[in-house]
């Protein structure tokens, strides 16, 4: 896949002795899969991911992350009914 410029090479923990990095190195210089084109080479996938667990969290978006989940769904549904259940016992108890 390396060499047909369909993956890159991680040799973060290896991998240079396997040749991964003269694989990409080819399809670099043949203009192969990701290196083809104007946005040659692109983001790699740990460069995207440590991006985006970078990114400050907005409220927004918190929000659209926890009402996309089954968990944030029940979440959500607990503390409307605890809403409701302190609502009720202001007013008949007058706390």
């Amino acid at each position: 896949m390396v060499r047909e410029g369909y993956a890159y090479a991680f040799t973060r923990f290896g991998g240079t002795e396997l040749g991964f990095r003269a694989a990409q190195h080819d399809a670099c210089l043949a203009g192969r899969g990701v290196w083809k084109g104007n946005r040659a080479g692109g983001e790699r996938s740990w460069d995207y991911r440590r991006r985006v667990r970078e990114r400050p969290v907005s409220g927004s978006l918190l929000l659209s992350l926890l009402l996309g989940t089954n968990v944030g769904r029940i979440v959500l549904a607990v503390l409307i009914a605890a809403l409701l259940v302190g609502a009720v016992l202001v007013e008949r108890c007058g706390f």
